[in-house]
């Protein structure tokens, strides 16, 4: 009798408890908790009584956490009890949350903040991961999707409820950091009731070269998937765009204020980049759908191509906006953008997964390796991009522009993957004897 495989071993309903319960976690800690901490910064600082220059140094302590600790995780999340992990860690956090609401002095402050951004950078590849490891092929692209779209929908439910949700609390913004952590604690105290482990020989998205024990291990994994040429064109695809995002935008806003042919208030950058959140954020979720409705007969080209006019397009509309010195202009082009977004910045991490030398049952050790450059990416191109912008207050927007165009570099690494992926194909069916 063979044994039990797929979904219904585990329940039919279970993956979408384990979805809701990853998404809530990217909503209230990625996008709303790290939304309202910069929201909060100035404020924070002035009533502790922080200098500027202490003001900035905490600032940094979440991002550096961040940093180094994902490829550790991503290691474990394909060996450890995943229920286990996700629980731990979530707990863990909500005492680093409400601990921000009692500290005063800026070093202990600092190493709150810098622990916190450990404990999400441990996370995030177990969270992804539950991707691979519930969902199959066919319902990859939607289930990262709708998982994506978690994080910019906890900054806009930041920008626009953090403040008037301090007013409700009393005024004062270490309640709201109380409440922000019991509600993580109670999410991590759920996953411990409610969810349920997988092994990840059992996962939904499977691969016929990895079968059993002997294909898994620590260090067979790793060995496995530093040697696919396409996991490092994704996971650089992914960097290069990420990073310019990011960089890009932490400049935009001071491009749009100090050159003169903007010449903006301090509040309009945020209606600009709001547009852009607002579009990729019903993008992650409906690009997947619409190419699984209309597209479906060759859905794999069908995904690449879509992704890779998405970032050329991306390119463009991010050049042309930012030289259009026009406010409604940059709006427009700020929503198309978004739109763009929500094919482009998903899809290296999705093709990645589907890799048959990964699928579920690697993608943890993957998912490291992509988090941590990444994370690497974006401090690399924000510190390069300030310094080169720094230098240049004349015309700021025409180097910013210029560097938008980076946003190109990924849709050309994901065509040299696809095409690395046909020779592997024809490769195999030529070595498949003539029947």
């Amino acid at each position: 009798m063979s044994k039990k495989m797929g979904s219904d071993k585990y329940g039919p309903k279970t993956k979408y408890l384990m979805l809701v319960f990853v998404c809530l976690f990217i909503f209230l800690v990625s996008g709303f908790g790290a939304t309202t901490f910069n929201l909060l910064q100035v404020t924070v600082a002035t009533e502790l009584g922080w200098t500027p220059a202490e003001r900035a140094v905490v600032a940094t302590a979440y991002s550096t956490g961040m940093i180094w600790f994902a490829f550790f995780s991503g290691i474990l999340a394909d060996k450890v009890n995943i229920k286990r992990m996700m629980g731990s860690l979530i707990v863990a956090l909500s005492v680093f949350i409400v601990l921000r609401a009692f500290l005063v002095g800026v070093t202990l402050y600092y190493i709150i903040m810098f622990g916190s951004g450990v404990l999400v950078s441990l996370f995030i590849p177990v969270g992804s991961k539950i991707i691979p490891l519930w969902f199959g092929s066919k319902q990859l692209a939607v289930a990262n999707g709708v998982l994506t779209s978690s994080n910019p929908l906890g900054q806009f439910a930041a920008n626009f409820f953090a403040l008037p949700l301090i007013g409700a609390l009393g005024g004062r913004w270490q309640n709201l950091y109380i409440l922000l952590g019991i509600l993580i604690a109670v999410l991590g105290i759920c996953i411990f009731i409610f969810g349920k482990n997988r092994r990840s020989l059992d996962a939904e998205l499977r691969s016929d070269q990895i079968s059993g024990e002997k294909d898994v291990g620590i260090w067979k994994n790793i060995k496995e998937v530093v040697k696919v040429p396409q996991m490092w064109l994704y996971i650089m695809a992914s960097a290069v765009f990420v990073g310019a995002v990011l960089g890009g935008g932490s400049q935009l806003y001071v491009v749009l204020q100090v050159d003169p042919r903007w010449g903006l208030g301090a509040a309009a950058p945020g209606q600009i980049t709001a547009m852009n959140n607002i579009g990729s954020m019903i993008m992650y979720i409906v690009w997947p759908l619409l190419i699984g409705k209309f597209m479906a007969k060759h859905y794999d080209r069908n995904y690449r191509l879509v992704a890779i006019i998405c970032g050329v397009l991306s390119a463009i509309a991010s050049f042309v906006a930012v030289r259009s010195f026009n406010f409604t202009t940059i709006r427009v082009l700020f929503i198309a953008n978004g739109i763009m977004f929500g094919q482009i910045i998903p899809a290296p991490k999705v093709l990645m997964m589907r890799l048959p030398q990964i699928s579920g049952a690697r993608a943890g050790t993957a998912l490291g390796i992509l988090t941590t450059l990444e994370r690497v990416s974006q401090t690399v191109f924000t510190a390069i991009f300030g310094a080169v912008l720094a230098t240049n207050t004349v015309n700021p927007s025409d180097q910013l522009s210029w560097m938008y165009l980076l946003y190109a570099v990924a849709p050309a690494l994901i065509i040299v993957a696809w095409i690395l992926d046909n020779r592997q194909k024809k490769k195999a069916a030529a070595a498949v004897p003539a029947q």
